[in-house]
């Protein structure tokens, strides 16, 4: 990578923190860029840093050191991380239903994608303004997010987009479609089933034997595995059969509230969706997720009682 490469890449990047950062409720789940310097090493080469606030720990740190067993973690403390993550991601892609009466509303949006969704880009500050005892998650690390003035921008070729591997969606693989927002939603569909699997399981089985038996052997390359979300066959993308059974473990545990099952079913039949045309949008994922919590905080049979 050439010295101007990065340079473009830390510009890229600071743009979308700078655009992204601001007041307000959703806000307070993207993270906050404090400042950025540069500073050259011993090979006279220039490096370019942004500095953040610290954090706890990613999600990933969080599931392996924390117990849902803990008072401060209860159900509807995680039901509105989750819809705060989906309101923040909604700010990013700028999907949010417009209001023709409003001033500026005509004006041309400008559409983002984060294009790396996962446990590892979601922070855990323990201690943060706006928050419980519990601490509140942020969605984080921006270096591949993409911005465009016209919806249709907000597309990318597959084969010269990064991403991580086991959240990719199926459209990185499968050729005809190009990547977009949609793909953020199924990063974060990814990551809520790992989510409930901690919350049900413990932080070994979000962490280590859910991968283990997603996990399956590339069928060409038989030493290579495959640790994604989905398959490819003959027919097209298909969501892996183990996820899908996965899934029906967690309906089957006797933790498994009647919030747990509503969520479980909406990520499956809104957001684990291999089309990414019939994928829900970050918008009505938070408007969903937001009335779900509401529930969960208002009833505590729905939230803590297993359905019949």
């Amino acid at each position: 990578m050439t010295e101007h490469t990065i340079w473009k890449d830390f510009l890229a990047e600071v743009y979308v923190w700078k655009l992204f950062n601001g007041k307000g409720e959703d806000k307070l789940h993207i993270s906050p860029l404090l400042c950025t310097f540069e500073k050259m090493d011993d090979d006279g080469k220039i490096q370019y840093f942004l500095l953040f606030p610290w954090a706890s720990g990613d999600l990933k740190h969080f599931w392996a050191n924390n117990s849902s067993t803990d008072g401060r973690f209860t159900l509807c403390w995680m039901s509105e991380q989750c819809w705060r993550l989906a309101e923040a991601l909604s700010v990013i892609h700028q999907d949010q239903k417009k209001d023709p009466t409003k001033p500026g509303d005509n004006k041309e949006p400008l559409y983002g994608r984060h294009g790396d969704i996962k446990p590892g880009n979601i922070l855990w500050f323990a201690e943060y303004v706006g928050c419980d005892n519990a601490g509140t998650l942020v969605l984080a690390d921006f270096g591949i997010a993409k911005c465009h003035r016209l919806l249709t921008k907000s597309m990318s070729n597959p084969l010269t987009t990064k991403y991580s591997t086991t959240y990719m969606s199926p459209e990185f693989s499968v050729s005809g479609h190009n990547i977009g927002r949609k793909s953020d939603i199924w990063g974060l569909a990814c990551t809520y089933i790992e989510f409930v699997t901690w919350y049900l399981r413990g932080g070994q089985a979000g962490n280590d034997e859910f991968a283990e038996f997603r996990d399956e052997t590339h069928p060409v390359h038989k030493n290579v595995s495959q640790d994604t979300y989905f398959s490819v066959t003959e027919k097209g993308a298909i969501v892996k059969p183990k996820v899908a059974k996965w899934i029906e473990s967690l309906h089957r545990d006797d933790r498994c509230s009647r919030f747990l099952h509503d969520f479980l079913f909406f990520i499956q039949e809104s957001m684990l969706i291999v089309d990414p045309l019939e994928r829900a949008t970050a918008n009505y994922v938070s408007e969903k997720l937001k009335a779900l919590y509401e529930k969960c905080k208002s009833d505590s049979v729905y939230a803590n009682s297993p359905s019949s």
